[in-house]
């Protein structure tokens, strides 16, 4: 086939592939027809693969000559948002959507077969694709990595379409890339009773607000100020039933209090010393309200981590193919998290941010937004780096 004539294939099939996805997608754990639809695909391709769990999927293209293995992922996991984009391929299950670029993933992947496929001469080695379930749960990277299925790995790529980056342009930095985050929660327990006689309860919702106040001060009074971290109070509510709202009624004394929030930093130091100064600030509250509390702490997922010579050779496939105008240097690392941690923290690997930002032709709405949506465009392009990339190292890493 013509490079022309496959060009075009590609391009139109990402895009016909992103929306079937777009339009049914499954949550993290769920995404039973999401992997059949990609074994039918790579059926289709004639590469072989395995399940492994309920639903990631793992397939390997052997190159014409042996040489290192390479591996690239893509997440295939939807959130649980009402979809309000009105485009016409919108989501056809009610509160699940793909509001983070996962199906454009999934596509561009797919995509990459075929190209590879169609390119097998040119391949040193062999390709392993990873495409993994359940990254909004920080599971699917868990469950790939405990099954030693990347232990072979000499190293590997993930990509991540981006809304902060123009279309057309990749972002690939060297080292820290995305925060690790910490999800805590605080408790406190206290004695309810009658709004006209607070003397006689112990209030919560006191010692809770005294809490927000105290944490927010945390990051500028207990950090070194050119740290990068961010806390973030998410979720509070107090009485008997966990809803998101502030008391059970306006002339009761809450005797229960909860907050849920999220610190998200790069490194275990920062970490650790957050939990001892939360965990001093807890106390401190008992002390001074008299309620009980209880603290849950728990870090997510690692940070990513870019191995500098894969980025290296990311920027080089980059410039290969689109010019050095393609290359973003604008964006720099990011406070949001990703799953694809786990796997830095077993073989080299790099996460590249593929451009869907344009202005002219959507509007540009969040990550997680109900009306998220990224420029098509950005998967022919996620298709194409993933494909040179794997070639590019397999040639040069092999020799």
């Amino acid at each position: 086939m013509l490079d022309s004539e496959l060009k075009k294939e590609i391009k139109e099939y990402g895009v016909s592939m992103r929306r079937h996805f777009h339009q049914n997608p499954e949550l993290g754990g769920q995404e039973f027809e999401t992997a059949k639809r990609i074994e039918a695909e790579l059926d289709l391709l004639g590469i072989e693969h395995e399940r492994v769990g309920d639903t990631n999927v793992i397939s390997t293209i052997q190159g014409k000559r042996d040489g290192k293995i390479i591996g690239l992922r893509a997440d295939i996991d939807a959130l649980p948002v009402q979809e309000e984009s009105g485009v016409a391929y919108q989501s056809k299950i009610p509160g699940i959507m793909h509001a983070c670029g996962h199906d454009g993933h999934t596509a561009a992947l797919l995509s990459a077969a075929k190209i590879l496929t169609a390119r097998k001469d040119e391949i040193a080695g062999t390709v392993k694709l990873l495409f993994q379930s359940a990254e909004e749960l920080g599971l699917g990277a868990k469950a790939i990595v405990g099954s030693g299925e990347i232990d072979n790995l000499d190293g590997l790529l993930g990509i991540h379409i981006w809304n902060d980056v123009d279309s057309g342009k990749l972002y690939i930095g060297s080292g820290e890339q995305m925060a690790s985050p910490v999800e805590f929660r605080i408790s406190l327990e206290g004695k309810g009773g009658h709004g006209s006689a607070s003397h006689q309860a112990t209030d919560t919702i006191v010692p809770l607000a005294s809490l927000i106040m105290n944490l927010q001060s945390l990051v500028s009074m207990e950090f070194n100020p050119m740290s990068d971290v961010v806390l973030t109070i998410g979720r509070i509510f107090s009485g008997e039933n966990e809803e998101v709202r502030l008391g059970e009624c306006y002339n009761i004394v809450s005797g229960r209090a909860y907050l849920e929030g999220t610190l998200r930093t790069f490194n275990d130091e920062d970490t650790e010393r957050f939990r001892e100064k939360i965990l001093r600030m807890v106390k401190g509250i008992e002390m001074l309200y008299g309620v009980k509390s209880e603290l849950f702490f728990e870090t997510r997922v690692p940070a990513v981590y870019n191995d500098p010579e894969l980025a290296n050779i990311g920027c080089e496939t980059c410039v290969e193919l689109w010019g050095e105008a393609s290359l973003d240097k604008e964006l720099g690392k990011c406070m949001a998290s990703e799953d694809f941690a786990e796997y830095c923290k077993k073989t080299p690997s790099m996460m590249a941010f593929v451009g869907g930002r344009y202005e002219e032709k959507l509007k540009c709405y969040p990550h997680h937004n109900s009306r998220f949506n990224f420029d098509e465009d950005a998967i022919d392009q996620a298709a194409w780096f993933y494909a040179q990339f794997a070639i590019d190292y397999l040639n040069k890493k092999g020799r």
